[in-house]
């Protein structure tokens, strides 16, 4: 599990006062389950397209007693039920990996309230020399990710450079400004 991002979507939940997180391909739900023992008034939602991990993910919810946190087996582009619902969305490392990115962030758009932030972690910063079948990677940028999300009416808040990818953080053009909102990484033992 990648520490920063904890530390990112921490301070975007507490900034923001989210009240409902959705992850997409929260696989075994690590993040999910640590952010909610730090945010006990936040409702947590992991979806993922493979049911051995959400089933383990099930178990391990159970065993930490953690009533706040919800996970479904089921890919996001066949579940059309989440409308206007969540506060903050996040993709952590799997963005490259969508059959199409467009309608993902289409149906971003309309699962977030008015007021909501979508994080986009390691996305990679060039394109690979080849696109990796086997794997099923898809051929994209950041600054494609970046033009997709501007076309549904994003901003782009916040990009974090990694060595050969990048964390894109993105508020919804309704309600924030960029004089307004500053996201400052919060101090926490998570």
């Amino acid at each position: 599990m990648d520490e920063n991002i904890c530390y990112i979507l921490y301070g975007v939940i507490h900034e923001i006062k989210a009240k409902k997180v959705l992850e997409i391909g929260c696989g075994y739900a690590n993040m999910l389950m640590r952010l909610a023992k730090e945010c006990p008034d936040t409702k947590f939602f992991g979806i993922d397209k493979e049911q051995l991990q959400i089933n383990i993910a099930r178990q391990i919810r159970e065993q930490e007693k953690l009533s706040t946190v919800f996970l479904e087996c089921i890919p996001y582009e066949n579940y059309n039920g989440f409308v206007k619902l969540f506060d903050v969305v996040y993709i952590h490392s799997t963005i490259q990996y969508l059959e199409d990115v467009d309608h993902f962030v289409g149906w971003t758009k309309r699962a977030l309230k008015p007021d909501g932030v979508v994080l986009v972690t390691h996305v990679p910063l060039k394109r690979p020399k080849k696109a990796d079948k086997k794997q099923k990677i898809h051929n994209i940028t950041s600054e494609w990710i970046i033009k997709k999300f501007n076309d549904r009416g994003f901003d782009l808040m916040d990009m974090m450079d990694l060595k050969d990818r990048i964390n894109l953080l993105f508020i919804d053009r309704v309600r924030f400004s960029k004089n307004r909102f500053i996201l400052e990484h919060a101090e926490v033992d998570l």
